[in-house]
């Protein structure tokens, strides 16, 4: 299991959270009210596959139907 650094959550929560709660689901269906709602729950989880894909820079088996946008930091 992936240990994640507090400065890694806070950048990868701050992120999700920017996501219009309004907008249309993605391919996954999952909009991103459910992410800010539901936060508490997978939002380690959520950070735990984000780094993942970062560090080994493959996506974890069964989530390749899913589309990853890379958000650019400024």
């Amino acid at each position: 299991m992936i240990l994640v650094k507090c400065s890694d959550f806070l950048e990868i929560k701050t992120v999700v959270f920017n996501l219009n709660g309004n907008s249309a689901p993605g391919s996954d269906n999952f909009g991103g009210v459910l992410y800010h709602s539901c936060w508490d729950i997978i939002g380690t989880d959520v950070c735990n596959v984000v780094q993942h894909f970062f560090k080994q820079n493959w996506v974890i088996s069964g989530m390749n139907n899913n589309v990853v946008s890379l958000i650019p930091k400024i």
